[in-house]
């Protein structure tokens, strides 16, 4: 355990380098990226479509969409990369694998925790200016809150990279195929539309999505200064527990055929 945490930290550098690897801007991709992305959809659902949010507030008001729009984008996008990349972390590190009896399970914590790392500091930045900006309604408890809530979903991300990394090795199609599932995913979670907006007929199915009940924590949390329902905190902790336990105990079980088939 001691010898896998001391080759963590450098395998995360090392995995920051490769990502920006001949950038003129480097790490300065992290704020570019996520915000030419929440401009995007800020502009095709506020600006085209006028999407209206219900009321917030004692005082009545709307919520601002760019608001809702970054309580859950930004989580999203972490989780996103999270499994693009960790999906394809140990077929990638085939020829490290082949030479040397590295941990191959460091590659998909590695990634997580490059990607969550990433965004953090985005996060931070985006809802701290919010807060003093009078826009986000919620207290600076909330705000660490939020970021304990992030951990959780870290957690969440790492065992369903697990999973994917170790099923990728003998299925390389699971490498393009995430990409596309992820879209889906997007569109199908109340991360660009409130759940409230969801017909009632649907919204049971919404609610077995993965990332809804982690959408509706960060919702609760930032946008209401609560904490998450008790639906949302049991669905989170029930959906890390398994995938932690099913991708990890997957991972252990197929590692020992990686270097043949890689």
């Amino acid at each position: 355990m001691q010898t896998s945490l001391r080759l963590l930290r450098p395998l995360l550098i090392r995995e920051w380098r490769e990502t920006y690897a001949g950038s003129f801007f480097g790490g300065a991709w992290n704020l570019v990226q996520p915000l030419l992305f929440v401009l995007l959809y800020w502009w095709v659902f506020s600006a085209v479509w006028k999407m209206r949010l219900p009321a917030s507030g004692t005082d009545g008001s709307e919520l601002p969409f760019i608001v809702f729009l970054l309580s859950a984008m930004l989580p999203w996008m972490a989780f996103q990369e999270s499994l693009v990349r960790g999906v394809s972390s140990v077929v990638a590190k085939a020829d490290v694998l082949r030479h040397s009896p590295f941990p191959a399970a460091l590659y998909p914590l590695s990634r997580v925790l490059a990607a969550h790392g990433t965004y953090v500091l985005v996060m931070i930045v985006a809802w701290a200016a919010l807060w003093v900006a009078g826009m986000m309604p919620t207290t600076p408890w909330m705000l660490i809150a939020a970021l304990l809530w992030l951990g959780l979903q870290a957690l969440f991300a790492l065992g369903l990279a697990w999973l994917l990394a170790a099923l990728a090795v003998y299925l390389r199609d699971l490498i393009h195929a995430v990409a596309m599932v992820m879209t889906f995913l997007l569109f199908t979670a109340p991360i660009l539309y409130p759940l409230s907006q969801v017909p009632e007929a649907w919204r049971a199915v919404v609610w077995m999505h993965p990332f809804t009940p982690f959408a509706e924590g960060f919702h609760a949390i930032l946008l209401h200064g609560a904490m998450p329902s008790m639906l949302s905190v049991g669905l989170g902790f029930a959906y890390t527990a398994l995938a932690l336990l099913l991708g990890y105990s997957l991972f252990r079980k197929l590692q020992a055929g990686f270097v043949d088939v890689l």
